[in-house]
């Protein structure tokens, strides 16, 4: 391994921790056995953990004391503060990214890096994502993150897995001293700085699944509260408005009450089989166009069909969970 100055890292980690000693040391273990030759660095932000994360780090700190530093918040500062102060702590060319409860798979770093240093006029790039599903133990069956099509469709949607992006740390900068993200109050770091990217700078997707991300039953964007989920939700809706606006975007509408009834759609069906759901989230799509009162019926005749169905599909055709 090589060991340089601050002056020569190539690559900066930001890792955001909170609540996770259960997961951190796999999320650490994964970035450091990454095989590759560039001088890098892993920034960890705790976040006032009050669990036993924060002697894991700790740990890590001592037996990597060139490549891992830590940042112990003395007070809790919120995703949103933390993240921009770890990113303010990264000194390499480029910077990616892994939430304390998610991990990297191998050859991650060294593809993300030696095609950004192929290819000068990129200033960001990233990958797709397999998605494992804590509650079950499983994988889902798609890979998430896809091919960029137009600025709208991005403004619609972030086909984005913030763990699997590189980005060019002068960019990131810029993109801060610009937006000043920390004073909009949005309620996620991420999806904003790729809209920037999308406009200021060529962004390249690589066809190939480099990470994992763990979905838990309580996150940022995850939760059994259809209320924390629906201003998760109003703040994205915010975000796009923003971008739309600044670059002459089809501005979307936001709909609470269509948010909100597709939010307990989704709870409803939450606990089945994930291609099953897909199966469902098809038919659904079918009455994008439908009344309230159509929708409702749907969805309730739909649940008590599947109900009773799913049963019966599972004994004959049992899924088989895919493990780690």
């Amino acid at each position: 391994m090589i060991y340089m100055s601050n002056n020569d890292i190539l690559l900066s980690v930001a890792v955001i921790t909170y609540n996770q000693e259960k997961t951190i040391s796999k999320t650490l273990d994964s970035i450091l056995e990454q095989e590759h030759d560039y001088p890098y660095e892993i920034i960890v932000g705790d976040d006032c953990s009050v669990d036993g994360t924060k002697s894991i780090i700790e740990d890590y700190v001592l037996r990597y004391p060139k490549i891992v530093k830590a940042i112990y918040n003395k007070e809790n500062m919120g995703l949103i503060k933390n993240y921009y102060n770890v990113i303010s702590n990264c000194s390499g060319k480029y910077i990616m990214e892994c939430a304390g409860d998610d991990w990297w798979l191998p050859g991650k770093v060294k593809t993300q890096i030696e095609f950004m240093e192929n290819h000068n006029d990129v200033g960001m790039c990233y990958c797709q994502a397999k998605v494992w599903i804590e509650r079950k133990k499983i994988y889902y069956e798609n890979l998430i993150g896809e091919h960029f099509r137009s600025y709208d469709d991005m403004l619609k949607v972030n086909i984005v897995p913030a763990l699997s992006v590189c980005l060019k740390k002068e960019l990131v900068n810029a993109y801060i001293r610009e937006i000043k993200p920390i004073e909009r109050g949005w309620l996620t770091e991420d999806y904003p700085m790729w809209l920037w990217f999308f406009k200021n700078t060529k962004v390249e997707f690589i066809e190939k699944g480099l990470v994992v991300y763990r979905e838990l039953e309580e996150s940022a964007s995850h939760s059994k509260d259809c209320d924390k989920i629906l201003a998760f939700e109003r703040s994205r809706y915010e975000i796009q408005t923003f971008f739309a606006k600044r670059y002459n975007g089809i501005c979307p509408v936001w709909d609470e009450d269509r948010t909100r009834f597709n939010l307990y759609y989704a709870k409803l069906f939450e606990n089945y089989e994930p291609m099953f759901v897909e199966k469902l989230n098809k038919v659904y799509a079918q009455l994008e166009n439908k009344s309230f009162r159509e929708k409702l019926i749907h969805c309730i005749s739909l649940y008590k069909i599947v109900f009773i169905l799913h049963k019966k599909i599972l004994r004959l055709f049992p899924f088989k969970s895919r493990t780690k």
